[in-house]
């Protein structure tokens, strides 16, 4: 592990991330603030080197999901 002094999605628990292999990108989705108290409901892409915000909108903040790449249609 190493520190990344950055912009980037913050301390967060209960995330989840997926491996986009075709983009060789890893992607955050929502999480729970540092409290507990409120669902983040953005996207984050690690692309190796640092964090990308790729979207505030899409779906809804939730506390119970999952996340997945699917290789076979490439999203």
């Amino acid at each position: 592990w190493q520190r990344f002094e950055g912009e980037g999605p913050g301390l967060r628990r209960h995330i989840k991330l997926a491996y986009d292999t075709a983009r060789r990108r890893t992607v955050l989705f929502g999480g729970l603030d540092d409290s507990g108290n409120r669902n983040y409901g953005d996207t984050w892409e690690w692309d190796g080197a640092r964090w990308h915000r790729v979207a505030t909108e899409g779906p809804e903040p939730r506390g119970s999901y999952a996340l997945v790449y699917d290789s076979a249609r490439a999203r």
